[in-house]
């Protein structure tokens, strides 16, 4: 039998299809935010059928983060994985911010300069760095229909706790035990479902309760976000039986056919049914496994570097930027313009910032060789004994598309 496995390791660990996935999934978010950016809380399309495309992506992200970011939580020892996941994130997620907060911030504000500088939400806006979001700046696009800087940022918190999530699991060994991680995956929607069916615990669910445990709850549990939670960690449970997962058009069309069926049958009230996760979590991150390891080329300029997490990364502040240059822009032209717009901070973003970066981390970086970033003399996929071994980390990301 065919597996998402063994066509994991007949390409040498490296799936072939990741690469058109994070840039296809990153641009697909440009092109929804669009959307966001021009009509913000009156377009219609999120009322239709199309509200699956806003429930999907990021998770699948962060299935996608899942599965990958296993195999490295496997190979690298917990010091080295942190250091990993620093080195890769830290420094373009810094210069998005001191750009944001220092440069964009003072040339579209509706403050004078002294009294932007002078507020304290500019310098709130820095707390992005360690995981405390702060979307708007002072004066910044307030007269927008979306007046965050940088929605996208939402995702951080979530981000931070699935890699807390994966040391613990690195900690205990349980990363070795697929069983183990399906259970406690299993356990916490059975934890999402229980908190809107137990007396008492509707607060947690209906956004009526304020208390720290209400808050809590949500943002583990029940909330509309905390979807990611568990679509990363159905990507290690993917990742843990990949031997064991049919790599099956019939199972293709099966996924596909029921987040279609999601999509027509259900409503934009749907984003925090806790019981549709059991269906739409699954599917989604077999369709990201699916096209994970199948060989679907990608073309200039994407073959030149690792685009994928500075184009989510930098595509709002510069989406913003070109609606306040052109506020008569609709979604469809601000989307043309973003994709060069988007690309080319992206590719300065590596060649500049991020590539550098991750030469640092040459002596124990498998995927940094594999990029092109260490010396020639690194073999991808070579061990310390000359052995060749598969491994997903080949091309590991992280949510964002961010480079192992």
């Amino acid at each position: 039998m065919i597996t998402i496995g063994s066509q994991l390791d007949r390409h040498r660990g490296i799936g072939p299809g990741f690469d058109f996935l994070r840039i296809f999934l990153a641009f697909a978010i440009v092109a929804w935010h669009s959307r966001n950016v021009v009509y913000w809380t009156n377009d219609p399309v999120s009322q239709s059928s199309w509200w699956f495309i806003e429930y999907s992506l990021v998770p699948t992200f962060f299935a996608l983060s899942g599965f990958l970011v296993a195999a490295s939580g496997i190979r690298l020892s917990l010091k080295n994985f942190l250091i990993n996941r620093g080195l890769r994130i830290l420094p373009a997620l810094a210069l998005e911010i001191l750009f944001s907060a220092f440069l964009l911030g003072p040339l579209f504000t509706s403050l004078s300069w002294r009294a932007y500088f002078s507020s304290p939400l500019l310098y709130h806006y820095l707390t992005n760095m360690v995981g405390l979001v702060n979307f708007y700046l002072p004066g910044v696009f307030d007269h927008h229909p979306w007046t965050m800087v940088n929605g996208a940022l939402w995702t951080i918190p979530y981000e931070m706790i699935c890699y807390a999530l994966l040391s613990l699991l690195i900690i205990t060994r349980w990363l070795g035990s697929p069983r183990a991680i399906a259970t406690c995956t299993l356990v916490l929607m059975l934890l999402a479902i229980g908190c809107r069916s137990l007396p008492g615990l509707e607060a947690t669910y209906d956004h009526g309760g304020t208390t720290a445990f209400d808050k809590v709850v949500r943002f583990f549990l029940t909330g509309e976000q905390s979807r990611l939670l568990v679509s990363f960690m159905m990507g290690i449970v993917f990742y843990g039986f990949r031997h064991r997962i049919p790599y099956n058009f019939g199972l293709l069309v099966v996924a596909a056919a029921a987040c279609l069926i999601i999509a027509v049958e259900g409503r934009h009230s749907w984003m925090d049914n806790a019981t549709l996760r059991l269906i739409s979590i699954p599917a989604l991150t077999y369709l990201m496994a699916f096209i994970g390891v199948t060989a679907i080329p990608v073309t200039w300029p994407f073959t030149k570097g690792d685009y994928s997490y500075g184009v989510y990364l930098y595509h709002l502040p510069f989406q913003q930027m070109l609606y306040g240059l052109f506020p008569s822009i609709s979604a469809l032209q601000l989307f043309v313009l973003s994709v060069p717009t988007c690309t080319l901070v992206a590719a300065f973003s590596w060649h500049v910032v991020e590539k550098p970066v991750l030469r640092l981390r040459k002596r124990f970086s498998f995927v940094a060789s594999v990029r092109g970033v260490t010396s020639a003399s690194s073999k991808p996929g070579a061990s310390v004994a000359g052995k060749v071994e598969p491994d997903a980390t080949a091309q590991g990301r992280n949510f964002l598309g961010r480079q192992q």
